[in-house]
Formats: C-alpha cells, structure tokens, sequence
C-alpha cells in the first residue's frame, strides 16, 4: 500500500494525467460468478485487501488533485519471468526434469496470457472513456488447476505424475474465479488473442531456453 501510495504522490507532483493500477479479482471475494465491475467486493485476504485499498487511493488522487485512473481487475497472469514457484513455470520446469507434479487441490481459475495483459494496458493509456473506473481484465473461461497442468505435461509429451494433494483453504477463498469481460470489450475494444494452449506453448519455450541455458 505505501507503494501505491508512493507511486500517487509521484504522480501528482510530476502532473501525471492518468495512471493505470493493476488490481486483482481477488477484491471479490466468495460472490456469484463471473464477477462483474459492480458485483460486492469482499476481500478473503490481505493481498487482497491491500489491492481494493490501492483502488481507493486513485479514487482519492482523484477527487483531491485530478489524477485520473482506469482499474483494471487482474485474473491469474502468466508468462515470461514469473516466480518459479508459481503454478505454471513450477509445473513446467518440472515436467521438463521428469519430476512429478504436486498441486493444491481443483479450483477453476481464469488465467490469462501476459502478452494479453499488456495489450489491455496500451489500449486503457490511450482510452479516454475507461478514465477513472474499474475494469475486469480476463479469458472470461474458468479451467481447473489440474486442466492447466495436464495441457502443460501433453505439450511437452511427458508422462509425469500429477498428484493431487488436499487442498489447504482460505477464509472466503472462492473455489471458482472467472472474469465478466463484456466491459473491457465495450470500452477498450479488447479482447484475449491467446488461448490457454497458445499462451502455454510461447510460456514452455521461454522456460525450455531457461532450464536448457
């Protein structure tokens, strides 16, 4: 959150006329699914939290000193440089050594590729009408964890076991996330290029240089 709020004062003191913070459809919580921009939020944890917190500090640059904004609610994000902990570049550098592949449980998921992702921020820098509101950014499609990791081990043509452990639940954690993007695809024009496999696919060969290099 200081972050953020760094990031705002910057902003304000260098006349910054817009700035695009990228917040999370984690805000919303247990709640009817897909989530849409005017659905409850009820952040289940503090990551959450402190992305509806960042929400209401543009909301308040805003109003205080007229530093626009567009909010745009971010589903699972993948590609180039993630963590290796993360589900997918874990899962990949797995199948890559021949290792089985441990998972937490079946949620769905809305997961989006990241070349995706930075099309949506382009078009909301240029875009006057998404100004100072919020915006779901996703697929629109919910696949289970355990989908996405036996795409990535038919992709590299692995025989790996996947083992399905019990999963470990958060307070008001959804077991289902998916994305409304009807109003990404309204204002900004946009729309997701890159199916799951397609995305997957540029995702594996960047980790396959990586582990190989």
């Amino acid at each position: 959150m200081k972050g953020t709020l760094n990031v705002l004062e910057a902003c304000r003191l260098a006349d910054v006329k817009k700035i695009i913070f990228p917040s999370s459809y984690e805000v919303y919580g247990k709640g009817e699914i897909p989530y849409r921009e005017e659905s409850r939020v009820n952040p289940p944890s503090m990551y959450s939290i402190a992305k509806l917190a960042g929400e209401l500090m543009c909301n308040l640059y805003q109003e205080l000193y007229g530093v626009n904004y567009t909010i745009l609610r971010l589903p699972n994000v993948y590609g180039f440089g993630q963590p290796d902990a993360r589900l997918i570049p874990n899962a990949i550098i797995k199948a890559l050594a021949g290792d089985n592949i441990e998972i937490s449980g079946n949620n769905k998921r809305d997961f989006l590729y990241m070349e995706d992702l930075l099309h949506a921020f382009y078009l909301a820098i240029n875009n006057n009408l998404c100004d100072n509101r919020i915006i779901n950014i996703g697929s629109g499609k919910g696949i289970g964890i355990l989908e996405v990791v036996k795409v990535i081990a038919n992709l590299l043509k692995s025989n790996i076991k996947i083992v399905v452990n019990p999963q470990v639940k958060r307070i008001g954690e959804s077991e289902e996330m998916i994305q409304d993007i009807s109003l990404a695809k309204e204002i900004l024009g946009w729309v997701p290029q890159y199916s799951l496999e397609q995305g997957l696919k540029k995702t594996i060969t960047y980790y396959k240089n990586k582990v190989l290099n």
